[in-house]
């Protein structure tokens, strides 16, 4: 089956829905909650960084978004391939 993956993102997560067509009706093949922040500061990385010297919450905020990006990149790789699993094709995002 060829299917679509949605996200939703919120503050340190993001919701994850995948979509499939079977003969012309749209069903919901995986729904699920996806961690996007292994430390709690980085949900929030710009109120962790308030307050704090200019340099140090620079340096704060981008460690909090490159984190966020490894983690979203490794997620993105198992829903590809749990749906693979699945004998699916995934042919958007």
């Amino acid at each position: 089956m060829k299917v679509a993956f949605g996200f939703k993102t919120h503050s340190g997560w993001a919701a994850l829905i995948v979509l499939g067509k079977q003969a012309e009706d749209l069903v919901v093949v995986d729904r699920r909650r996806v961690e996007l922040a292994e430390e709690s500061w980085a949900k929030q990385p710009y109120h962790a960084a308030e307050g704090l010297e200019s340099q140090i919450a620079r340096d704060l905020v981008k460690r909090g978004i490159e984190a966020v990006h490894r983690v979203a990149l490794r997620e993105l790789k198992a829903a590809v391939k749990r749906e693979r699993d699945r004998k699916n094709e995934v042919v958007a995002w």
